[in-house]
């Protein structure tokens, strides 16, 4: 089960995702859009660097979360990815919607 950390730092979000993103944990991200939809956020980093797997559900929820944040004008990216999440997120070519920091 994904378990996450949300920090708000002024008009940022902050999420440290954890263990796996999948369709089965998809409930517990659907609080993090949430949050995008309704709060007065201008930028989100999702931390990606906890998560050890992520699958097709996964990747779409973060799809999503990236076309809530180019609709409300948000900078969003994602922080960190490693291991076979990095490589599906390159697989999927998700840097050209959603900007991935991989330092």
């Amino acid at each position: 089960m994904t378990q996450h950390v949300i920090e708000r730092l002024d008009d940022t979000l902050v999420v440290h995702l954890r263990h796996s993103l999948t369709h089965k944990s998809s409930d517990h991200f659907h609080d993090v859009l949430a949050l995008l939809r309704h709060g007065d956020i201008t930028r989100c980093d999702l931390h990606l660097d906890g998560l050890d797997f992520i699958d097709s559900q996964g990747l779409a929820l973060l799809l999503t979360a990236g076309q809530i944040a180019e609709s409300k004008d948000m900078t969003m990216r994602l922080v960190r990815p490693r291991g076979e999440v990095k490589e599906r997120l390159n697989f999927v070519r998700m840097g050209e919607r959603v900007a991935i920091d991989y330092y």
